[in-house]
């Protein structure tokens, strides 16, 4: 039995009872009063009334609120495709002044850039802010002085975990720092289609060298060097003219799209060229060599280990040396009275100026499976602790 039934006959009982006392109560007139049972129909109306009565002055109990579902996260506006981002910094440190260390991503998976030295491509997928790359290749050229910092930004970007937009700066962040990128409005990529080129036999002009090609070139995407001679001190031409104002200048005459400029060699790369633009190129006399652009295979490359911290003096000149190949070295010694020794390789973030003698705090780290022509030690800059001039 429900709780309104029993409470209906309570009530029916109580009225019951009420109309026998009244009953006795009341003087006879001859007139009877009707009677009132539990099966009376008056009584059940009673009843009702009151129930009525009771439910209306009594709201119902409420009910528990369904919960509101959690909000889900807003996806981050990764507004990436089709923008050139220009690296500036990478785990703390800044990029070596005249570099360009760039990626760009584009809709169909597929990230390219420059590494500062050798261009790069990959592949990466994107789940809200979570960002995997693979399959990263690159070209194989060597640049003077870039070398550690183009292995420490390309280990950093293989191991890439998350990406976030702030205010126009992306970031990537990986689990040995954080890369910091710029947007290029200037270089914001248009999407672009190109007919698959057959490779074709090139005949150069006499004197300049264009490389034979295999199955690692990459169809129309070609290195540009110019004759180094064209150059003074200061990187200008007799007339005022850069790399960059002569690079455009070149590839304004032909079909192609400038890539990048590659100051450290008095190049650049050019994609989209016919055979007709690469003899034109070829025959030019400001260019020494047209060297078709290839990819090589970059294994993950595993971060550094720490070996130590110290603090060195760098010399106010640099010594003819050779490493690689002839170059110019650093001189560098361990205290105040230590003798100078060579230094090959160059320290990560430190920008040296001749006529000056340094004191720096650095961190010297292990490179773990270095490339063949690089170095297994990484020295980074922690600190400027002191700069004097040295007179001659």
């Amino acid at each position: 039995m429900s709780i309104k039934q029993q409470l209906k006959k309570s009530i029916i009982l109580f009225a019951a009872l009420i109309t026998l006392v009244m009953a006795a109560c009341t003087p006879t007139t001859g007139d009877s009063l009707p009677p009132v049972d539990g099966n009376d129909g008056g009584a059940d109306d009673v009843a009702d009334a009151v129930l009525e009565e009771v439910e209306t002055a009594v709201p119902p109990t409420a009910q528990p609120e369904e919960p509101e579902a959690p909000a889900q996260p807003e996806e981050p506006n990764l507004a990436v495709h089709n923008m050139v981002w220009i690296l500036q910094s990478y785990a703390g440190q800044s990029v070596i002044s005249d570099t360009n260390v760039s990626v760009e991503f584009s809709p169909d998976g597929q990230l390219s850039g420059s590494a500062g030295c050798n261009n790069y491509f990959g592949s990466y997928q994107l789940d809200g802010n979570n960002l995997t790359i693979d399959g990263v290749g690159s070209t194989e050229m060597w640049c003077e002085g870039l070398m550690d910092q183009e292995m420490a930004f390309l280990s950093m970007l293989m191991n890439a975990a998350s990406i976030k937009i702030d205010d126009n700066v992306l970031t990537i962040e990986t689990a040995e720092g954080d890369l910091v990128f710029a947007d290029d409005v200037d270089q914001v990529v248009d999407e672009l289609t190109q007919d698959e080129e057959t490779i074709v036999e090139i005949e150069p002009a006499d004197g300049v060298v264009v490389s034979p090609e295999n199955e690692n070139t990459v169809p129309g995407r070609y290195i540009v060097m110019l004759n180094p001679g064209l150059f003074n001190e200061d990187g200008e031409t007799a007339d005022g003219k850069t790399v960059v104002v002569l690079a455009d200048e070149l590839v304004a005459l032909t079909e192609g799209r400038l890539s990048s400029v590659l100051e450290i060699i008095n190049g650049f790369v050019v994609e989209g060229l016919s055979k007709e633009d690469v003899r034109m190129l070829s025959e030019n006399p400001m260019v020494m060599a047209i060297e078709q652009d290839r990819l090589v295979s970059i294994d993950p490359i595993e971060m550094p280990s720490i070996i130590a911290e110290k603090t060195v003096f760098v010399g106010s000149e640099k010594v003819d040396c050779v490493g690689v190949g002839p170059q110019e070295c650093l001189l560098v010694k361990e205290g105040v009275d230590g003798e100078w020794e060579l230094f090959y390789d160059e320290i990560v973030g430190f920008t040296w100026e001749p006529g000056y003698e340094y004191e720096l705090r650095v961190r010297i780290d292990q490179v773990q499976n270095p490339p063949a022509d690089g170095s297994s030690i990484l020295w980074t800059l922690l600190d400027v602790v002191g700069k004097k001039t040295v007179s001659d």
